[in-house]
Parts: structure tokens; sequence; C-alpha cells
């Protein structure tokens, strides 16, 4: 799968060499405050205003309710207000890059543009040659969806390392995720094994 990411000047040449690669986790980047940063990636927020139970709830209401950490031999009748449940991920490393290539973009915010020529693959070899750090992975394209929402009318929402706010849909992502092994580790990790894989376009 052939992504693109972009990188700072500053930094360029050693992600091209594979020295400093830098693999944040979900916890790292929502404590960073920048205006592209997602407050909700890896999160998911079900908010009920009011909601009433006629007698035994649905199936369609047992998991809405579920969805706020309210268990099912709750779920007969009630009258539900002011609720608020958010969920979020166990932590994992987390590598961000993009499905088109965006020249205009990468030079606005002073950053040299590169090729993935295989996300996996470059997935795959980090995995191989950190095995330590890095357990099991997956690449995917994310999903651009409301994170907040009611759960009795818009469904419940999970948090989910492949869906984010439908804000930033125009960064257009695929990413690599990763669970931790061990102690977490990073930002920056040496891996000139996935240079094979990096081309510089700008």
């Amino acid at each position: 799968m052939e992504v693109y990411k972009t990188v700072p000047h500053e930094f360029a040449d050693k992600f091209e060499s594979g020295e400093e690669v830098k693999i944040d986790t979900f916890s790292a980047y929502h404590k960073m405050d920048t205006p592209r940063q997602d407050p909700m990636d890896g999160k998911a927020r079900n908010v009920v205003d009011h909601y009433q139970i006629e007698g035994v709830a649905s199936d369609h209401e047992n998991a809405a309710l579920m969805s706020m950490g309210i268990s099912q031999s709750m779920c007969i009748g009630g009258e539900f207000t002011n609720l608020v449940h958010e969920t979020e991920l166990r932590d994992m490393y987390v590598f961000c890059t993009s499905h088109t290539p965006d020249f205009k973009k990468a030079e606005e915010m002073n950053c040299s543009l590169f090729k993935i020529s295989d996300l996996t693959k470059f997935a795959s070899k980090v995995r191989s040659v950190k095995y330590n750090q890095f357990g099991n992975f997956a690449v995917r394209q994310v999903m651009y969806e409301p994170r907040t929402g009611n759960p009795f009318v818009d469904g419940p929402r999970f948090a989910d390392p492949f869906k984010k706010d439908l804000d930033y849909a125009c960064e257009n992502e695929i990413r690599a995720i990763w669970k931790i092994k061990g102690t977490r580790r990073g930002p920056i990790f040496r891996l000139p094994a996935v240079r094979r894989y990096i081309e510089r376009l700008s």
C-alpha cells in the first residue's frame, strides 16, 4: 500500500536514512497542542441529554445503555438525563500517513514529502526489528465520522484506532498501529531496515 508522509525539514535526512523514525502513541499525541491534533483520536464519547425507556428495553436501547457503561440488568424502564460516557483505547503505537501526496501542504508546513512504497511491509519490518517493543500490527484506511453522539439516536460510539472525527477527513489518512510490548519507548526509533521503503519527493 503506497502512502505519503510529511516530515519537518530538520528531521528529513535522518528519516530518509531510517536513523530517526518517529512513531508515537495515542497518549503522547493527546498531550500535543497543535491545530492538527484531533482530541478525540482513539476515543469516543456517548452523550445523552434525555431519554425515557418505557418497559423492557429493546435490543437497540440495551446496546445504547451498554455503550454508556450501564449493565443490561439495569435496563428495565427508567429516565436517563445528562449522561456522558467516554471510552479510550488501550495505548498503542501509531504511524500516520496519507493516501495522496500534497506538495502544497508539505511546503506550507515547512516539511519534506516522502513516499513509503508499502506501508504494510514497513510496519512488518518495524515489528520484526523492534520485536521486544512492537507487538501485533494493523494497517488500514481511516474512516471519518462524528466521535461524539447520542447512542439512542445515532447508535453507540466506540473507541477505534481507525476512526477520526469528520473535521479531519481532508487528511485522507492511512495509518499503521502496533500493540505496545513491555514498557513504552520512543518516540524516536533507529530503523535503518525500513529505508528501502522510503523515497524523498521534496
